[in-house]
This record gives structure tokens, C-alpha cells and sequence, in this order.
């Protein structure tokens, strides 16, 4: 079996790009929310945040939870 070695330079590129990946969408929702807000007006994005919440909040069937017993309604696994 091989052993996998990890140099410091490929942990930090992939701390970067890991980084990077988590900072665009911050980047793009700070640009847009005030364009969005002004063309839905206030009332109408105030509405944004409940129609959200009646979405199934269970994992979906395709993201390898699926075998997983479901123990409530919010979609919590069994402690087995």
C-alpha cells in the first residue's frame, strides 16, 4: 500500500483555493443583495427567508445520506 505524503506547499495551495471557494460566494452575495433588494422592494425580500424555510430540510436522497435512518423531522440520524 502506497503512503501518501503531503508537502507543505500542496496543503497550502489547497488551503487557498479551500479559502477561495468559501469567499467568492460571500463576494458575490455582498455585490448583488443591494440590487436584489432594490428591485424586489423590502417587503418582498423580507418574504425571501420564509419561502426558503418550506423547503424539505432533510438531506437529499443524492448526497449519501440516503441510507441513513431518519430518528426525526428535521432528518438527525439514529445513534446506532
Amino acid at each position: 500500500m502506497a503512503q501518501l505524503k503531503i508537502s507543505g506547499g500542496l496543503l497550502a495551495r489547497n488551503t487557498l483555493l479551500n479559502l477561495i471557494g468559501q469567499a467568492m460566494p460571500l463576494a458575490v452575495g455582498v455585490v448583488t443583495i443591494p440590487f436584489i433588494v432594490r428591485g424586489l422592494g423590502t417587503e418582498r425580500f423580507r418574504l425571501l427567508p420564509l419561502a426558503q424555510q418550506t423547503h424539505d430540510s432533510r438531506p437529499a436522497p443524492s448526497n449519501g445520506h440516503s441510507n441513513l435512518p431518519v430518528g426525526s423531522l428535521r432528518g438527525e440520524p439514529w445513534l446506532v
